[in-house]
């Protein structure tokens, strides 16, 4: 078998994160399977682990790598009005674009459903915690 180029490698390992994100905000986190992962993203479960140590470091990577639209940072010193609309625009888009929606969804809902899911609450609790930190800093009435 021929050695993968870089930018190939690349490919792979985005697909995987893709397919992961995806059936880890349907199916849970504790349901999903490698092997569900490796047939969604078209590779086998050795690309899988070629790229990762596992589901959990697969899941790490996820929060890691993801930003969602709520996690930016607002302007400081900005008028009421300007950061309401900002802030509604980042939670629409938080709530309607695939990646972000996912990613959400499996810190918000999946974290019920798993024992596995210490990353998914932490890092729910740290965009909270930045959400929450824009909010009472960044808009001046």
């Amino acid at each position: 078998m021929a050695r993968k180029t870089p930018a190939e490698a690349a490919r792979t390992r985005k697909k995987i994160l893709d397919a992961a994100g995806e059936i880890f905000s349907r199916d849970g986190i504790a349901k999903t399977t490698l092997e569900q992962i490796a047939q969604q993203a078209g590779v086998t479960r050795g690309a899988i682990y070629w790229h990762f140590k596992g589901k959990q470091d697969l899941l790490q990577t996820l929060f890691d790598e993801q930003k969602l639209p709520l996690e930016r940072s607002l302007a400081k010193d900005i008028d009421l009005d300007t950061g309401w609309r900002l802030l509604r625009k980042v939670l629409i888009e938080t709530v309607s674009g695939d990646t972000p929606r996912r990613l959400s969804e499996i810190m918000i809902y999946q974290r019920v459903l798993t024992t596995d899911s210490a990353a998914a609450h932490q890092r729910l609790m740290q965009v909270r915690e930045y959400f929450m930190d824009q909010l009472q800093g960044g808009c001046r009435s």
